[in-house]
């Protein structure tokens, strides 16, 4: 029972939220809710270990606040079936992870991050099918107008504007995945290589994420200027920032890859930010938010609303569903993470988790279930474990 709960639930959880979108084209849908359910179910009945962490309560906070926000919102808005979707997909991995790290030790959790490593590759690969040979994957994912229309155009026509999403739903759920991924491997040395890391920075690089871009460059920068490195990874990061430069020299010439193009084009970032600007958004919300109690669960989420606009922020979503409460219990949350994790890990753990909130800030994406293990990485720092316990993990 204990390897099923702490090992292969997880990791079928993981499998099952990466190939979603595949099943759900088959009529499979949310597949991996009820074994999140199940796994919630039967670590609480297979008994807890007593909690000795205090620092759990920063985690609880938040939980509860939430749970309180809806509650009043319950009375006020008249949605009750959209703000109880939207609080599921708030509260219910962050919950899952909490209980996991409370029942079981780090080494099972490091278990899981190794074995998933393969299917990053795997993902990896669908995007480079998708982008160069077949944008609807042969027939395998859901078929969006974006994905509709390129199937029907030739690859020189397509290519200039179509942006990878792989098997994952969207571009920017794709670029985020990517950028995660490729900094948790790098995290876990002996399963890491030169050549598998650079195959990972050029699909990410065919989402056309800019927060893709932002996040590889800054975590290159902290290994480079802050970190030691080894000589292999030095490696990496010098081949990989050469290629990154050559790429950049020649980017007028690639304007048939527009996926790259647009994050390494500075002149079609500045004209994008000034067409579609985040700044514009984040300001608008801040106007219109209401700060006691929220605009309502599920208003910036669901994309059934008219006149549905995404947030382009997750955690600017949150101070405009939930309020400035959720808002600020959700940064103290994040902080005491990434403080724990600077008394307790690795400074790799520590930028993973840094890269994590940052992201957080930019994008809107890790409200996808796709980053259900990203979110164990978050709480793993609020483990019972003693000091250094993450040692083990990434060696």
């Amino acid at each position: 029972m204990k390897k099923l709960l702490n090992f292969y639930i997880p990791y079928l959880i993981f499998l099952l939220v990466i190939f979603n979108d595949i099943l759900s084209n088959k009529g499979i849908k949310y597949l991996y809710v009820l074994f999140i359910i199940i796994g919630i179910i039967g670590m609480l009945l297979t008994g807890m270990r007593k909690i000795s962490n205090s620092n759990i309560i920063y985690i609880l906070l938040y939980f509860m606040g939430f749970i309180f926000i809806f509650i009043i919102q319950f009375f006020v808005y008249n949605d009750a079936l959209r703000s109880m979707k939207s609080l599921f997909m708030y509260l219910t991995i962050p919950i899952y992870w909490v209980i996991y790290f409370n029942k079981f030790d780090i080494d099972d959790f490091k278990e899981i991050l190794i074995k998933i490593i393969p299917w990053v590759y795997l993902v990896a690969s669908f995007a480079y099918i998708q982008y160069f040979f077949s944008p609807d994957l042969f027939d395998l994912i859901t078929i969006t107008k974006a994905i509709k229309w390129a199937s029907g155009s030739d690859a020189n026509t397509y290519q200039r504007y179509f942006r990878a999403a792989s098997i994952l739903t969207s571009p920017q759920v794709f670029g985020l995945f990517m950028a995660l991924s490729i900094i948790k491997i790098i995290s876990l040395k002996k399963y890491s290589n030169i050549f598998g890391i650079i195959f990972l920075i050029f699909a990410g690089l065919l989402s056309g994420n800019k927060s893709f871009f932002i996040i590889m460059v800054l975590y290159f920068l902290y290994r480079i200027f802050i970190v030691k490195i080894s000589g292999k990874f030095r490696l990496i990061f010098i081949v990989s920032g050469l290629i990154f430069i050559v790429i950049y020299s020649f980017s007028g010439n690639l304007s048939n890859i527009g996926a790259i193009n647009r994050v390494i084009d500075l002149k079609e970032m500045k004209n994008q930010e000034k067409n579609q600007s985040r700044l514009d958004k984040y300001q608008k919300m801040f106007l219109n938010n209401r700060p006691i109690i929220g605009n309502g669960l599920g208003t910036k989420t669901d994309k059934n609303i008219k006149n549905y606009e995404s947030a382009e922020s997750y955690i600017f979503q949150i101070s405009y569903e939930a309020g400035l409460f959720i808002f600020l219990f959700f940064w103290v949350f994040l902080f005491k993470s990434y403080q724990l994790a600077s008394k307790k890990l690795l400074p790799d753990i520590k930028i993973l988790i840094f890269s994590i909130s940052f992201s957080m800030i930019v994008v809107h994406a890790m409200g996808s279930p796709v980053f259900f293990i990203f979110w164990g990485v978050l709480i793993s720092s609020y483990s019972n474990e003693k000091d250094n316990y993450l040692k083990e993990v990434f060696k």
